[in-house]
């Protein structure tokens, strides 16, 4: 499935923050970005007008979520971090380099 990037855009800055898909835990794109000259770019772009604070790419951090059969776990470092109108927290992340990567966004508990 295609999906733009203003649409993704709306999803965080609407939905997401109101309240949206409370049972939601994580959700990942692949993305292929065309004329965009890193990630970093391109997530900021995501973000702009959105509150966010950014974490430093050396902090590590584990995430958790379930699946059928128990749990998957996740590290990665950096991220973006997102606080819904309720006080629930979220971080968006990416991961691979260049027009090629993976945005994924987890829901802490």
């Amino acid at each position: 499935m295609f999906v733009e990037p203003e649409e993704m855009k709306r999803y965080f800055s609407k939905y997401w923050r109101n309240g949206s898909n409370p049972e939601l835990e994580s959700l990942c794109f692949n993305c292929f970005i065309i004329g965009q000259r890193s990630p970093i770019i391109f997530m900021e772009k995501l973000l702009e007008g959105i509150e966010y604070s950014r974490a430093s790419e050396n902090l590590e951090r584990k995430f958790e979520r379930r699946k059928i059969d128990g749990y998957l776990e996740k590290t990665f470092k950096g991220g973006f971090d997102l606080r819904r109108k309720d006080g629930k927290r979220a971080t968006l992340f990416y991961e691979g380099i260049f027009e090629m990567f993976k945005i994924c966004f987890v829901i802490w508990p």
